[in-house]
This record gives structure tokens, C-alpha cells and sequence, in this order.
């Protein structure tokens, strides 16, 4: 297992940086990205979110900082924590972390001579920062995202992205009592994730904008008495979203669960700040 956690750290930083070149005979081109005004950056996002089950408000929340390296590669580190500040009913803040992640992105890794095609590349490493995850024994996990971008016109952006996700995990998983049958169930930790997640993109105005995601992926689990070897999840994740000021914008959004399941989701109102 110390092996499988240097290897994913090595992983999360193993992009190497690309230097600008002109075009080629075969009409396309790797790009230097638009060096941003500072070079270190950071968001802040809150999602008060309803859950259908018990009618409560909680909030899924960001916190991330970036650095800017060079024009063609940004690292950073991002915070997800959850809280039940401030909706009745409901005792405390009720802060806690819900997973973290360093990632390693190269914005540009090509693009065409038009400029309406482009490649990126994001390597990141997931840390055990939520309950649930130390629950289950998580070390760490790594992901390497592959995303194609094609603009259509000014209303329309494509974009398909492929996700490899390596798990660690302590153990293979847990057995629970199943509160209905009485029999111990078993639930096996995800070893391996192949993902893929297609997005309309449509801006709607100048300061409007409509995405609409299919997130769908496979995973093999590890070995257990008792526990299936693979699942298979489909979902949406679609999103409106409202640009008030140059940093700020505002939204609504519906966070789809495992539609293979049945179909069920969380309201979702969404602010996010640039920093």
C-alpha cells in the first residue's frame, strides 16, 4: 500500500510542462494558455442543497487555491467540506470535510490552427478528508482526466472527458447488517473507475449559461465474499448559471443520484466566487 500511495503522488505530478511551437503541415498546433493576472488564484463555492428523503438543507461546499507555474501548467489544492449552517431544524454548523484533492492541469495541451478544438489534461490526488472515506479505509486515490473541447459556434461547446481512477484502500471492503432481511451484506471498496462524462454547453446570453452533463462509469471492485466484482453508475448533473459581476455568478442546479436506480436528485442553488 506505501507503494500504491508514492506511486499516485509521483502520478500527480509527473506532467511535464509544453513549450509553444507553430503551426504544423498536418494544421495543428500545441498552444501557450493566456497567463492569468496574478499567478496565484483561488474559488469559493457554496451549494445549499435539499434532500428529497428527509427534507433537509444542507450545504456541499469549495474551497481552492491555485498556483500558476508557467503559462501551460497550474497546480492547486481544493477543499470540499459540507455544513448545516444556519437552516432551521438543524443543531451546530455542522462542519466536516467531504474529500479533498492536489491536482496538476495542463490547460492546453493542444489545440487546432482555428482555435475551436482544444486538449487538456488534469492529474490529481485524492485525499481521505471525509468521515465516510476514513470509514472505509481510504489511503488515497488518483485520477487522470483526458477532455476534448469543441466550440460549435458562440452557443454551443462540446466536450467529452475520460476519467481513469485508481483506488486505495486499507481493506476490501465491509460487511453491514441489512436492517429489512437481517443478513450481513457485503460492501466491496472500488479498485479501478473507468468514467466518461459528455456536456452540452450553451451559453444563452452574454452572462447565462446552460450546462447539461452525462456522467456515466464502471468499476471493478476488490475481491470479497460476497460483494459484486463491478457497478455500473448513470447520472446528470445539469446546471444554470447567472454571471452578476466579473468573479461572481450565481445558479440553480440538480444533482442527479444513480438514474440506473431509479430516478432521484438534489436541488441545488449555487454561488461561486473567484478569487
Amino acid at each position: 500500500m506505501k507503494s500504491l500511495f508514492l506511486a499516485t503522488v509521483a502520478l500527480a505530478f509527473s506532467n511535464t510542462v509544453l513549450a509553444e511551437t507553430s503551426p504544423s503541415t498536418t494544421g495543428t498546433t500545441t498552444t501557450t494558455a493566456p497567463a492569468p493576472a496574478s499567478a496565484v488564484t483561488g474559488v469559493l463555492e457554496f451549494r445549499p442543497t435539499l434532500s428529497p428523503d428527509d427534507n433537509k438543507v444542507t450545504t456541499q461546499n469549495e474551497a481552492t487555491i491555485r498556483y500558476q507555474v508557467n503559462p501551460n501548467w497550474r497546480i492547486g489544492y481544493t477543499q470540499y467540506f459540507g455544513t448545516n449552517f444556519g437552516f432551521p431544524g438543524q443543531q451546530g454548523v455542522g462542519l466536516v470535510g467531504m474529500g479533498s484533492f492536489i491536482s496538476s492541469k495542463l490547460p492546453n495541451v493542444w489545440k487546432n490552427v482555428a482555435g475551436d478544438l482544444s486538449l487538456s489534461m488534469d492529474t490529481q490526488l485524492r485525499l481521505p478528508t471525509a468521515p465516510s472515506q476514513l470509514d472505509a479505509g481510504m489511503v488515497a486515490s488518483a485520477r487522470h482526466y483526458t477532455s476534448l473541447t469543441k466550440k460549435v459556434n458562440d452557443t454551443v461547446t462540446l466536450n467529452a472527458t475520460h476519467i481513469t481512477v485508481l483506488h486505495g484502500f486499507n481493506n476490501a471492503g465491509k460487511y453491514s447488517l441489512n436492517a429489512t432481511t437481517g443478513a450481513m451484506e457485503a460492501k466491496a471498496n472500488a479498485l479501478l473507475d473507468q468514467r466518461l462524462y459528455l456536456t452540452v454547453s450553451l451559453a444563452l446570453s452574454e452572462d447565462l449559461s446552460l450546462d447539461l452533463p452525462l456522467m456515466m462509469w464502471a468499476t471493478l471492485n476488490r475481491p470479497m465474499g460476497g460483494g459484486d466484482p463491478f457497478s455500473f453508475w448513470l447520472t446528470i448533473w445539469p446546471e444554470l448559471t447567472y454571471k452578476v459581476a466579473d468573479a461572481t455568478t450565481v445558479g440553480l442546479s440538480f444533482q442527479g443520484d444513480n438514474l440506473l436506480k431509479g430516478f432521484k436528485g438534489y436541488p441545488q442553488a449555487v454561488f461561486h466566487q473567484d478569487l
